[in-house]
């Protein structure tokens, strides 16, 4: 990894292949393979670039609910100016929440637009909140909360 051995020597089974897990660093990752004998360490293969990325992004500003005519609630929120990002999630309760856990994903699929238009099957009050999903699939924090009565 990055010129430097982080593992080895393997075995290599009877087809010439070989296995093992190796701890990368934060940014970009030049992994490569070396055969090793009794006589040395050959040439190098061509490196493999694994970049790690572990940044969050930034969470949805600017949530906004509005109940609707037939029970709908139409949520809107800012867009996330950020080219990793790939769409949003929405999370829906019944119950003021502060972790996803405590409330239901809305959405099957990730939304690439800034809004959408829910429909809760009773009339209740309903807490939201949105995350931002990069192209890694890493998810932001939780917007702020909104609420509506429908």
């Amino acid at each position: 990894n990055n010129s430097s051995q982080v593992a080895g020597p393997l075995t290599a089974d009877s087809n010439g292949s070989f296995a093992t897990n190796i701890d990368v660093t934060e940014g970009a990752n030049a992994i490569t393979a070396a055969a090793q004998n009794r006589g040395g360490l050959g040439i190098q293969s061509t490196a493999v670039l694994v970049n790690l990325d572990t940044t969050i992004p930034d969470a949805p500003i600017g949530l906004a609910a509005v109940a609707q005519e037939n029970g709908e609630i139409r949520l809107s929120w800012n867009q996330v100016n950020d080219d990793s990002i790939v769409g949003y999630d929405i999370y829906r309760s019944d119950t003021a929440f502060t972790d996803k856990a405590a409330a239901t994903k809305v959405n099957s699929n990730v939304i690439d637009q800034t809004g959408y238009t829910d429909i809760p099957l009773t009339d209740a009050t309903y807490y939201y909140s949105v995350v931002s999903v990069n192209n890694l699939g890493t998810v932001s924090d939780l917007s702020t909360q909104v609420s509506v009565l429908v």
